[in-house]
């Protein structure tokens, strides 16, 4: 073999084993491309199964026309729609939607802070059904696109339940008027309305004149039934801005607020007590129970509720008495 030979089969030899490592390489490539390969696909599968097994409503949205890109079955089975009925149509065209002007001002929000968290969105399903949902909606970049995230979850059951617990805490079981703690309340901020406006309010204690007797007499069952008619009563008498309140078995206290002169407050009371010089029928007999009122004012006869109500009740108590059916005011001579 001559030194040419030799030299052109190294030569070969070398762009040979160029050949072989080229080849692991494409081998080595094709199984990590492989293995990315599988991992996406993994990846895929995870978010689809979180998509479609998710126990809140998922909308994904083309961030710039707001049209329905997925839909997940939770968000179809919670507002009664199908998937060909969402899928490609605007978010806005839903009938669902029931402020889309409200609705279309956060979809901007969202496109310019990227972002966006609604409370107690009303909602409407197919059947008619009011839900209260929360939004929380976020802008994402997928490849050259951007899509809008948007997860709903219904928390219609837990508002209902929080609203009957501030009901409970705040309002009379038996008759629904306020209690004594919001009746303080209303208090307290009719008085700092007062302060801040110079104007006068009035809290007044009531008791119904004899009721025990009627308890005694005709049972508890009507004289339950009396009370929430004796409620009804007050309510009729009363402004929108006024509050009538049961705060023991059958003592009422009212706050009259944003009053003007000494003589609306007179009006109110000879008011009260005429109506309840009225009968009540009651399971089909006629009752008469009439009231007896105390009524302080503020500033004259206290600068917070507590005084005032105070105040009210040892005027309420000396009418009683004095015989009950009346009213008493520190500012005047009971009429």
């Amino acid at each position: 073999m001559t030194k040419e030979d030799a030299m052109t089969k190294q030569q070969l030899m070398n762009e040979l084993e160029q050949l072989r490592d080229q080849v692991l390489q494409f081998k080595k490539l094709e199984k990590e491309l492989m293995t990315t390969e599988q991992v996406l696909r993994c990846a895929e599968e995870q978010w689809r199964r979180l998509f479609e097994d998710a126990q809140h409503g998922i909308l994904v949205l083309d961030a710039e026309t707001g049209q329905v890109k997925e839909a997940n079955p939770h968000f179809l089975a919670m507002l009664g729609y199908s998937k060909g009925e969402v899928i490609g149509k605007n978010l806005f065209d839903l009938d669902c939607f029931i402020d889309v002007e409200k609705n279309k001002a956060a979809f901007k929000e969202l496109k310019v802070k990227g972002h966006c968290h609604l409370d107690n969105v009303p909602l409407e399903t197919r059947t008619g059904l009011r839900l209260d949902i929360e939004i929380d909606s976020k802008v994402c970049a997928v490849t050259d696109n951007k899509i809008i995230h948007c997860n709903f979850h219904d928390n219609t059951e837990r508002n209902s339940n929080e609203r009957e617990i501030r009901l409970i805490a705040t309002h009379d079981s038996l008759t629904g008027l306020p209690n004594r703690i919001l009746f303080l309340d209303r208090a307290h901020i009719a008085v700092l309305h007062a302060q801040r406006r110079k104007k006068m309010v009035a809290l007044v204690s009531l008791d119904l004149d004899k009721f025990s007797s009627v308890n005694e007499t005709l049972g508890n069952d009507l004289g339950n039934k009396l009370l929430k008619a004796v409620a009804e009563r007050f309510t009729g008498l009363l402004r929108k801005s006024d509050t009538i309140a049961r705060v023991g078995g059958d003592e009422f206290a009212m706050v009259l607020p944003e009053l003007e002169h000494m003589e609306d407050v007179i009006k109110i009371a000879d008011k009260l007590v005429d109506a309840f010089r009225q009968q009540f029928m009651v399971n089909g007999r006629r009752v008469i129970v009439t009231i007896s009122a105390g009524v302080a004012v503020y500033p004259a006869d206290g600068k917070d509720p507590e005084t005032l109500l105070n105040c009210a009740d040892k005027l309420m108590y000396n009418v009683r008495s004095q015989g009950s059916n009346s009213y008493k005011m520190s500012q005047m001579i009971t009429p």
